[in-house]
């Protein structure tokens, strides 16, 4: 055999050799980049949620970036506190209704994110209004006829609302959150229980209370999952300091919304409006 051939061989059996050595890719290359913010004029900070989801393992905090949002009036940094969240620990961003914000994030990869939205317009209501007196029942057997019903009209750039009735030291409104994606919902009625593992139930001392309803406009870029046509399941994966995006929405994990480049993730606000009303309880 000449030399020429035995060269020949050698570099062969070298290629062959190397195109069958495991290629090692790490899973932190892997996976989506992910952007958490609701703005929320009744919070003290706005916050930020940065990572990346890594293919079978914890997501990745991500602590270098940096981070603005801006309106027309503000150009506002957000500064890392720690386990991938960012505030405006300087300067406060103004949320506000009706306005529109953008997000940029600058990775230290110079990778970039960007999200735009507007936030909807506050509420007007139709019914009740300001002041007036509204009934509502205790009973185990109410036709929906006899509910009072809170109205108002369409907000621009919202279409989920969570309708919020607040009773001053009242126990029985306890957790009274109504979701919907209509413009109108019920006052429910309270069934009674009239036996509780703390004893009997207490009915209110009062006939007349004053009450307050609270309803959360939710922007158009929130996503939910519809349950029937008039209330939503709202996947409360914004307790960032537990959960860290595990979850996104309708258990999927790779929900890619259109006002968001570069990442998977949300970037929505909310607006919120009141009315001051008085309950007449009905015991039925």
């Amino acid at each position: 055999m000449t030399e020429i051939m035995k060269g020949s061989i050698v570099i062969f059996l070298l290629v062959v050799s190397c195109s069958l050595d495991p290629v090692i890719i790490e899973p932190e290359t892997l996976g989506d980049y992910y952007i958490s913010c609701t703005l929320s004029p009744e919070v003290e900070f706005q916050h930020v949620l940065l990572g990346k989801t890594v293919p079978e393992s914890d997501p990745v905090d991500i602590n270098d970036a940096v981070i603005y949002i801006s309106s027309h009036q503000q150009n506002v940094r957000f500064y890392n506190i720690g386990n991938g969240l960012y505030q405006d620990s300087k300067e406060k961003l103004m949320v506000t209704a009706g306005q529109y914000y953008e997000l940029r994030a600058e990775l230290k990869n110079g990778h970039v994110i960007k999200a735009q939205t507007v936030l909807p317009d506050t509420i007007e209501f139709l019914s009740p209004l300001r002041g007036d007196t509204v009934a509502h029942y205790i009973g185990s057997d109410i036709d929906t006829s006899m509910l009072a019903k809170i109205k108002w009209k369409a907000s621009e750039n919202a279409e989920h609302f969570t309708v919020i009735l607040i009773v001053p030291d009242s126990s029985e409104f306890a957790g009274r959150v109504l979701n919907t994606f209509r413009h109108e919902v019920y006052i429910p009625a309270i069934v009674p229980r009239y036996q509780t593992p703390t004893g009997p139930i207490i009915l209110p001392d009062t006939l007349f209370a004053p009450a307050t309803i609270k309803i959360i406009a939710h922007d158009s870029t929130e996503k939910f999952k519809f349950m029937g046509t008039s209330t939503y399941w709202r996947y409360d994966w914004l307790d960032i300091s537990r959960e860290k995006f595990i979850e996104v929405f309708h258990g999927e994990k790779t929900v890619r919304n259109t006002n968001i480049q570069g990442a998977i993730g949300q970037f929505n606000g909310v607006s919120v409006s009141t009315l001051e009303i008085v309950l007449h309880t009905h015991i039925y």
